[in-house]
């Protein structure tokens, strides 16, 4: 569903050098690698700190998939399916921030 022609074209908007938009999908990926990095690194323990980020972050990227979806340079298909993908992120890391 990734890949070119598919329901979330990533690969067919191609983004402007030195944009907003740019910088934002750096900066999301990057974001995420640490924050799927310390979740690792605390895999099979309750750590508190880690399941407090996880649950924070969501909540604001879910704000940024939000807003994303009225920018004009934006994939729509992509922003929507992002925006029911960070709903279930959202969730998940609730569900684990309240038990921990």
């Amino acid at each position: 569903m990734y890949f070119k022609g598919g329901a979330a074209t990533y690969w067919n908007n191609a983004l402007k050098a030195n944009s907003a938009n740019e910088w934002f999908a750096q900066a999301l990926g990057t974001v995420l690698t640490f924050q799927a990095l310390a979740s690792w690194m605390s895999s099979g323990k309750k750590n508190a700190a880690v399941a407090t980020m996880n649950f924070y972050s969501n909540l604001v990227f879910q704000y940024l998939f939000y807003k994303a979806l009225s920018n004009d340079d934006a994939n729509k298909g992509m922003w929507k399916v992002q925006n029911v993908l960070g709903l279930v992120m959202i969730y998940l890391s609730g569900s684990k921030y309240m038990v921990v």
